[in-house]
Order: structure tokens, then C-alpha cells, then sequence
């Protein structure tokens, strides 16, 4: 269980007076140093991330180590193990119970409040405000304990500015370009969920966009004045829909051809449709000519075997 900083230096008092530390400079400066180590002077201030894994393990290591021994047996290891784990519930238990006199809820709002700071450092609500919260009937967190890194609409689907990097050859201008994508995006973030707001928000930048666009010292301004002029002098006129098809590209010599390789099975089978030539040997239209007439063929063996 937490304790607040004036009962921290009323039990610092008292290590010290009972064991004549006064005079040690260690102790004097470590004191000197407590709002950077005693969690007390600190309970407000928001610690998640600074937790790692091997912080985790090597605390339980060394809390194992105190009622075990690198020699021991397994049956012992395993006695210690079970009396560790009986001692560590048991003062969870007392300390669960102290707690709960300390955690209060306001209702209908759903505001948790424990001593224990825990939503404070990490930003997630420990077990006791779940205990509570339980208790009252309440089956999803509350709504201002959801906060934005936990959340998938945490980017709007609807605007993605962020990604983007501009960049003008002017450093300067970079940097206020960047700043303005930024401003809007902080500005529509605050005000995206109010529909009072947000309208507001729309007017005001239709209003910015409408003085920029008749501003003659515009640069777009000017681009789209000289192309106007200059449609005027030649008498013509910017269509307002474009009719205009891509033309077909013809083919060079050398870039390959467009149609798709046929496989072997396909090459056979259009040859077998197509109309064959009458063989003079046989006079049959068959796939053959009359040096690979099969009869031909045939008849000249024979007579040679003869």
C-alpha cells in the first residue's frame, strides 16, 4: 500500500534517530534526493513504459532467492517455492484489504479513485477499481479510462496529413508548412467529436480558403489569371468536360508482340483444325505430303524386302 510523503519522512525520522544515522552524508544526501526514488513524491506523474520485462523477472529472482539456495535439492526447492508463494497471498490479501477502505467511486460519472496511483503511472486502472467497479454492476471501463494509445480510432480514418513531409528547397518555410499541418491536425482532433465545433471549425476554414483564393498576390492565383488572359487573346475557352479520347498507340519494331504465347496443346489443336493439303501418293487430305505418305512408305519397304 502507497503512503503519502509527510508519513515517508515521519518513518525516515525514526530509522534515523533510532539508529544515529544523522551524521552520514549517504543518508543525508539520499534524502536530499527523495522526490527522484520514493514513489510518494511522484504518484501524479505518469510512469508507463518504464517497467521492462527484466525489471519484472529480476525483482521476482530476487525475492525467490531470499528462501532459496542455488544447492538445494528439488524437493526442497520445491518446499520453499510452496511457502513463498503462501507468504507472498498472504500479504497480498492484507494489503488488498487495506486498500479497499481507500478506493472510492463516484457515480453516475463512474470516477475511480485508489490510493495506490496505479492508473496515474501506467494508465490502466489496477484490480482494486475493477473490484469496485465489479461490485456496482459496471461491466465496461469507463469511458475517460480509455486513453488514445489504447485505441484503434486513435488516427481518424477520415484525414491522414501526418505521413506527409513537404519540402521547398526552404528551410524556413519547411518548417512553418509542417507546423500548419500540424496545428490543423491538433485542432481537429480536439474538436472532431463535437458537431457544434467541428461546423465552426468548417466555417472558419472556409472563410481562410476564400481569402487566400481572391488574394491577387496568390501565386495559384496568378497561374490561373494568365491562363484565363491568355484563352481570352486567342479566343478560346477552357472546356469544362473533356471528350478527348487516348489515341492508339502503334507499335514499334522491336518492342515484342502483344498476343499471349500459346502453349504446345494449343498450338497442336489449331493445327488440326485447320484444312490440310491433298497428298498426291494416297489422295487423301491428310497432315502428310507424298515423301511422308505412310503408304508410300509401306510400299517401299516391301519391295525392298523382296
Amino acid at each position: 500500500m502507497h503512503i503519502k510523503p509527510d508519513e515517508f519522512e515521519k518513518k525516515w525520522d525514526l530509522i534515523i534517530n533510532e539508529f544515529n544515522l544523522e551524521d552520514k552524508r549517504w543518508f543525508n544526501d539520499m534524502f536530499e534526493l527523495r522526490d527522484k526514488w520514493i514513489p510518494a513524491y511522484f504518484n501524479d506523474t505518469r510512469m508507463f513504459g518504464l517497467m521492462k520485462t527484466t525489471s519484472i523477472s529480476e525483482s521476482m529472482n530476487s525475492f525467490f532467492n531470499t528462501y532459496s539456495q542455488s544447492g538445494n535439492l528439488l524437493l526442497h526447492f520445491m518446499m520453499n517455492y510452496d511457502t513463498t508463494i503462501q507468504k507472498q497471498r498472504n500479504t497480498q490479501q492484507e494489503l488488498d484489504h487495506q486498500t479497499k477502505k481507500a478506493v472510492e467511486i463516484k457515480l453516475p460519472t463512474n470516477h475511480v479513485k485508489c490510493t495506490c496511483e496505479h492508473f496515474n503511472h501506467f494508465e490502466t486502472l489496477c484490480k482494486h477499481a475493477f473490484n469496485i467497479l465489479m461490485k456496482h454492476g459496471i461491466k465496461e471501463i469507463p469511458e475517460q479510462y480509455i486513453e488514445n494509445r489504447w485505441r484503434k480510432d486513435v488516427i481518424s480514418r477520415h484525414y491522414n496529413f501526418g505521413r506527409h513531409v513537404y519540402d521547398t528547397g526552404d528551410s524556413e518555410i519547411n518548417i512553418s508548412i509542417n507546423q500548419a499541418y500540424y496545428n490543423f491536425e491538433a485542432c481537429l482532433e480536439y474538436v472532431r467529436k463535437n458537431k457544434e465545433k467541428m461546423d465552426l471549425f468548417v466555417k472558419k476554414t472556409e472563410t481562410m480558403l476564400k481569402e487566400y483564393e481572391n488574394d491577387p498576390t496568390n501565386e495559384l492565383q496568378k497561374n490561373r489569371t494568365n491562363v484565363e488572359e491568355v484563352g481570352k487573346t486567342m479566343g478560346i475557352t477552357i472546356p469544362k468536360d473533356i471528350d478527348i479520347n487516348v489515341p492508339n498507340v502503334q507499335s514499334n519494331k522491336g518492342c515484342g508482340k502483344k498476343s499471349r504465347i500459346q502453349s504446345a496443346a494449343e498450338i497442336v489443336y489449331k493445327k488440326s483444325n485447320n484444312q490440310t493439303r491433298r497428298c498426291s501418293g494416297c489422295g487423301e487430305r491428310a497432315p502428310h505430303n507424298l515423301r511422308t505418305c505412310p503408304i508410300k512408305l509401306a510400299a517401299e519397304q516391301s519391295s525392298k524386302a523382296t
